[in-house]
């Protein structure tokens, strides 16, 4: 695990919006409902954004938000052929637990490489699982950053994205409808703006850890 900066800018780690993008610094994770870039909401879709290190095995709260973050992304999605689309190149830290979370919940999930984006028919998922914890920006940048239309289109469809990028590298990462990750934005704790929000029950709050995250989006 890459060394945390002595900075601490992550103010909160949940913001749950309808129909806007907010941009505030430091945010961990967001969630958008109904949202488009530059237009009126749909009503329709769902955005999570997470630079907690989720799978980061030293933090005791990475099983509980996992388990939250797969019942709650499922539970908002709509009817599909299958259930998630698992996007990464390895297991973060050597850990697995939003996989294990998946099947825990009774759900499956398809695991697929950044280069498989340009392929995969995100249609055919209730939720498409991007998994770039522990992972450097150079290794999916360019594969993600051309699949966005593509994700943008599904989410604006009715599909749920899961955006998930606890990185090791000091990159700027585009987020769906307009937003930004900023990597090297580490913090021992986050503050939970949100406690009701389905994805924080019985999480801790503040959020602890050796690394609570390591990028922040806006």
């Amino acid at each position: 695990m890459k060394k945390k900066s002595i900075s601490q800018s992550a103010f909160f780690n949940l913001r749950v919006l309808i129909g806007v993008f907010l941009t505030v610094a430091g945010v961990s994770l967001l969630a958008l409902n109904g949202f488009a870039a530059g237009t009126a909401p749909n009503g329709r879709g769902f955005l999570v954004g997470s630079g907690l290190t989720c799978g980061w095995d030293k933090n005791t709260w990475s099983t509980q938000l996992a388990s939250n973050t797969v019942q709650y992304t499922f539970g908002v999605s709509q009817p599909a052929a299958n259930d998630f689309a698992l996007f990464e190149t390895h297991d973060p830290w050597g850990s697995t637990f939003i996989k294990d979370d998946i099947t825990a919940t009774g759900h499956t999930y398809t695991q697929f490489t950044p280069a498989d984006l340009a392929t995969v028919n995100f249609s055919d998922y209730r939720v498409v699982v991007l998994n770039w914890d522990d992972t450097v920006a150079s290794d999916f940048l360019a594969d993600y950053t051309a699949a966005i239309p593509a994700l943008e289109a599904y989410a604006t469809a009715g599909g749920v994205v899961w955006v998930q990028q606890a990185i090791q590298s000091c990159d700027s990462i585009p987020m769906p409808f307009g937003g930004q990750g900023t990597g090297c934005d580490f913090s021992d704790s986050d503050p939970v703006a949100d406690p009701t929000s389905p994805m924080m029950t019985g999480m801790p709050n503040p959020i602890p850890g050796t690394s609570a995250s390591h990028l922040s989006i806006t």
